[in-house]
């Protein structure tokens, strides 16, 4: 089951959200593991499948639709960037207003995943 934390008060629209999210994601055979929201509402999806999960930060919606828009980008881009990099990303933030960034893969035995 998908892991949900963030204030209380937004529990209806993260569950609302987890719909649309998991909507776009399964484009790549993706799920929702889990949403974050922090107490200043910034947003963040673990998105996985098979193998291991690629956080990614999508940050406040400073517009109406932003959020879904960043993931968008991130779900166009994603076959690309798992190629570049060797594998899912274990982090892509998507924060930026131009693009996003990736990070290498995270791997099962090193320490700093942890």
């Amino acid at each position: 089951l998908p892991t949900f934390s963030g204030p209380d008060a937004l529990a209806r629209d993260v569950a609302t959200r987890y719909y649309d999210f998991a909507a776009q994601l399964a484009a790549l055979s993706l799920g929702v593991n889990g949403i974050d929201v922090s107490d200043r509402r910034s947003w963040a999806v673990e998105a996985g499948g098979t193998g291991l999960a690629t956080r990614v930060e999508l940050g406040r919606e400073d517009s109406a639709g932003a959020l879904q828009q960043r993931l968008a980008d991130v779900v166009a881009a994603y076959p690309m960037v798992v190629a570049r990099v060797g594998g899912p990303p274990a982090r892509i933030d998507a924060r930026y207003a131009n693009g996003f960034a990736a990070s290498a893969p995270a791997r099962p035995n090193d320490p700093r995943t942890r």
